[in-house]
């Protein structure tokens, strides 16, 4: 498994596995809406993060396997210092250590960002297996929400978690 930086030539598989995956995805995490799914638009949020990766604002990239299959994304959002994890990986590749690797992988890669000191990232009570990938990778819990919401029929609260670089 490797980390690619994302790129326009990436464009159409990537599409592919946002819409392969979306009904799995939008069981964890809140809808990008139906918009996304169009061509039109996600060439648009792609050219989007292409120019905030060319200003220095994030780092985006894709979760392959050794057949350079497209099996997740990882995202992080450059601010301040910090930078704000994001993945996600597609149903049939999860339990098989793919995130905790991707994560490991991203550290390594966000350690020779001279802008980002720090890893931040959140999720949810609920969301168990992502709690451990972070803790796994040496993440710290520093905080829970006190503000709880309703998801898919469950309470659940948001847990920060930081690591310094």
């Amino acid at each position: 498994m490797h980390l690619d930086r994302l790129d326009k030539k990436d464009a159409e598989s990537l599409f592919h596995f946002e819409v392969d995956h979306r009904h799995y995805f939008e069981q964890m995490v809140p809808g990008r809406g139906d918009e996304y799914y169009y061509w039109s638009t996600f060439l648009q949020k792609l050219e989007s993060l292409l120019e905030e990766q060319i200003a220095g604002e994030g780092a985006y990239y894709l979760i392959r396997d050794e057949s350079k299959k497209i099996v997740g994304r990882l995202n992080l959002t450059i601010k301040d210092g910090y930078a704000d994890l994001g993945y996600r990986v597609g149903e049939p590749f999860t339990g098989k250590g793919v995130a905790k690797q991707a994560l490991s992988l991203a550290i390594t890669e966000a350690r020779t960002i001279p802008s980002i000191k720090k890893l931040v990232a959140k999720t949810t009570t609920a969301n168990v297996g992502s709690q451990k990938v972070l803790e796994r990778n040496g993440f710290v819990k520093v905080a829970v929400e006190e503000k709880q919401f309703e998801w898919k029929g469950e309470r659940q609260q948001f847990i920060h978690y930081e690591l310094p670089l």
